[in-house]
């Protein structure tokens, strides 16, 4: 593996951990925002708490995690690799 691979590596995994902490601070957010919202119209149960901020936590992050791991995978480079092969594989079959 080259240097400027690995260089290019490396800051795509920067971007993706970033991008991850970022989705987490938005999903604890969106909790808070949620539960102050339930608490205003009397609705804020423990047990609706829990289960309202173990969903949206769980939306944000499956949601928001996928994106990051198709920047990951494009920043990366990862992409032009596997499309390099899948046509070298093409001319080959020809």
């Amino acid at each position: 593996m080259s240097i400027a691979r690995s260089a290019r590596i490396a800051a795509a995994k920067s971007g993706f951990r970033r991008l991850i902490v970022y989705l987490a601070i938005a999903g604890v957010g969106m909790v808070i925002a949620s539960t102050l919202y339930l608490a205003s119209y009397g609705l804020a149960t423990p047990g609706v708490v829990v289960v309202v901020g173990i969903a949206e936590m769980l939306a944000v992050l499956l949601g928001g995690g996928l994106m990051a791991m198709g920047f990951y995978s494009s920043d990366s480079g990862l992409d032009e690799t596997v499309a390099g092969a899948a046509t070298t594989k093409k001319r080959r079959k020809r």
